[in-house]
């Protein structure tokens, strides 16, 4: 038996879309996450419009691609580091070039 464990969800450009990570567990103790696509129907629920799970191998290689460097998916993330560290604005000098004169 597979047990899930519903890790997040996250709303899509629709209310009636979300996209929901799941962790996939099964008694021989192999994991998978399983990233769902998923659309809202009166009557029935969410359900799934698309479904791929990926081994630790294919996130492992999902992961610089991505931006997450380090092992711990709780870690900072490079890029949003970089932009936090930017206290003030950059200015740009540029040559002044050809003057023209107006006449």
């Amino acid at each position: 038996m597979i047990r899930e464990c519903q890790l997040a969800a996250l709303p899509g450009s629709h209310d009636c879309e979300r996209l929901t990570v799941v962790l996939l567990q099964g008694e021989d103790g192999d994991s998978r996450v399983s990233l769902r696509q998923q659309t809202w129907a009166e009557g029935i629920g969410w359900y799934d419009q698309k479904r791929i799970d990926h081994d630790p191998e294919q996130l492992r290689q999902l992961r610089p691609v991505l931006g997450w460097s380090g092992l711990s998916s709780s870690g900072p993330r490079p890029h949003r580091d970089r932009l936090e560290q930017t206290s003030e604005p950059a200015i740009l000098a540029f040559s002044s070039g050809p003057q023209v004169e107006s006449a």
